[in-house]
């Protein structure tokens, strides 16, 4: 970067972290990380996760080169090649992993589980192999959903489809309930579905089929398009017993069942809802979001009548009656909508970021608590919590309150390093709350041990955890407001503490959050030692128990 372009933004950084340390909001304390893994390979990613009753979490994503799995190595047949593994946590290995695809560029997107099945979908090149079983693409690119049974430390590929046509067509999505598998993503001319067809529809047209698996084998019993003259797709889908929730995005207009959607940008977002009618299934309603700019819907979860979902919007972007304005290029956005059977209405929206290119990339739901990841940029903020990166992008987590008609957030934490990083995925286990994505080390996940790299920039996996304490349902009451003084100080501070806190961590930050002084102490008055802290702002945070509170201070 040119210095006139490098001063601005550093000068920018600072003024937005002196206005936030200056706040005083009080906010639960994010949890630390517990894990952080860098799926090394030549280059790598993880796309999607889930995790089973027992707690395991499953991933899948692509590789080039080795991929390192902790003591298991895959080797890819091709430029690219897809993978999923099932990771334990109680022990921190991978139980097993399965690459798939052959000598053109194969990924996987998504993988869900139900009991022992592990179901997953992605794109492959000319011939691949999934398990034992091989496809050859009718086109550049074909979807692929396939079926694994996991055995413990091992698993097999049982079944596997394929769907598409001559030109390019891609699997993005895949849900499961009871024996319906779901599978989206967009076809670029017709396409075969097993002995179904979907005609072009236009550019390219996003699509949702059920297949009915049976056990040893599965078939496909329908397939809706979701069409319009310009660009659609299905980036993600979520099934509760026969009705699927699905999402993605649209340019012009889009034809859902009978209901059509207008687009206003470059790009719009859109939620629907489809019943699934056994032979055959129909749209039951479906919305738009976003405004004059480029608006993107990349995750969905489902608790009840509630949906939630997370994306990116720029501009001034409407959520039906809810409008948002980005702080940046662009902007996280978090919103809910109320199913009410044949409508659906937004709720309540919340925004995240800050002057840079920030997205929220994937969504899941435990209660009354809305957890989030994706990248953000620089600073930003996450309600009144303020957060500083490390670098180019870094990985975020946040996590959301749902008070019903509205919401807030409660913590967010941050991890990465100079390079981009950012999160792609995200799943709830009963050991903890677990994210996936890139990271170009080195990266520091505090206060683990950095994941080393050589600087190259170039991304490879990343699985990381923040464990139990990320999953508490209701947030705990504040910290009240605490004393300080005096304030400017010079040498020492002087901090008096509400009664009956208890135990207290004492932290002082500098204008890029780094913590230069920490104590713990029981007392209602604590000294605060200031010796050698060069003169200027600061921030003194006081933490007890989950929750904390944040006050400026003037050093002299």
């Amino acid at each position: 970067m040119k210095l006139h372009t490098l001063i601005p933004a550093i000068v920018c950084r600072l003024l937005l972290a002196l206005l936030l340390v200056g706040t005083g909001a009080a906010h639960a304390q994010a949890p630390t990380w517990q894990t952080a893994l860098a799926l090394n390979a030549v280059s790598s990613n993880v796309t999607g996760m889930a995790t089973d009753a027992a707690g395991n979490v499953y991933l899948t994503g692509r590789f080039v080169g080795t991929l390192s799995l902790g003591s298991i190595a895959l080797t890819s047949q091709g430029g690219d090649d897809g993978f999923v593994a099932k990771y334990r946590p109680a022990t921190g290995t991978f139980a097993w992993a399965q690459r798939f695809g052959g000598t053109g560029a194969d990924q996987g997107h998504a993988v869900a589980v139900a009991g022992s099945s592990v179901y997953v979908t992605g794109t492959f090149e000319g011939t691949a192999t999934f398990g034992a079983i091989s496809f050859s693409s009718a086109g550049a690119s074909d979807a692929a959903v396939f079926k694994l049974v996991d055995q413990g430390t091992t698993a097999a590929v049982v079944w596997a489809q394929r769907a598409g046509g001559s030109r390019p067509d891609n699997g993005y999505a895949v849900a499961v309930s009871g024996t319906s598998v779901y599978l989206g993503g967009a076809i670029g001319g017709a396409a075969d579905f097993g002995p179904l067809t979907l005609p072009n529809a236009g550019y390219f047209t996003g699509f949702v089929a059920k297949l009915t698996d049976t056990g040893a084998s599965a078939a496909f019993g329908w397939v809706q398009a979701l069409s319009g003259p310009g660009y659609t797709d299905v980036n993600v889908l979520a099934a509760t017993a026969t009705s699927v929730y699905a999402g993605g995005l649209f340019v012009n207009s889009t034809t859902f069942g009978s209901a059509t959607l207008t687009g206003t940008g470059a790009e719009d977002g859109w939620v629907a809802k489809l019943n699934d009618n056994g032979p055959s299934g129909s749209v039951s309603w479906a919305v738009p979001l976003g405004g004059s700019g480029s608006d993107e819907l990349y995750s969905l979860a489902v608790s009840g009548p509630n949906v939630y979902a997370t994306g990116r919007f720029s501009g001034t972007a409407w959520f039906g009656s809810l409008a948002l304005t980005s702080a940046g290029s662009s902007d996280v956005f978090v919103a809910k909508l109320t199913d009410a059977g044949a409508s659906a209405a937004y709720t309540w929206v919340q925004p995240a970021g800050g002057p840079g290119d920030d997205f929220g990339s994937a969504v899941a739901v435990a209660g009354g608590s809305v957890y989030v990841t994706g990248g953000i940029v620089d600073a930003g903020t996450f309600g009144s919590i303020p957060v500083m990166t490390a670098g180019t992008h870094d990985v975020f987590v946040a996590r959301l309150a749902d008070a019903g008609a509205s919401a807030r957030f409660v913590w967010a934490q941050v991890g990465g390093g100079s390079q981009g990083d950012f999160g792609t995925a995200l799943a709830l286990s009963s050991q903890g709350l677990y994210v996936g994505g890139v990271v170009s080390p080195p990266a520091t996940f505090a206060p683990l041990a950095a994941l080393a790299g050589d600087g190259s920039g170039v991304g490879v996996g990343l699985l990381a955890g923040l464990g139990r304490a990320a999953l508490a349902t209701t947030p705990a009451a504040p910290v009240p407001a605490f004393g300080l003084l005096p304030n400017p100080a010079h040498g020492m501070a002087m901090v008096r503490l509400p009664a009956g806190l208890g135990a207290a961590t004492l932290t002082v930050l500098d204008v890029l959050g780094r913590a230069v002084r920490s104590q713990t102490t029981t007392e209602a008055h604590a000294e605060l030692d200031l010796t050698g802290l060069p003169a200027g702002l600061y921030a003194v945070r006081v933490a007890a128990g989950n929750q904390a509170i944040t006050q400026r201070l003037v050093v002299e």
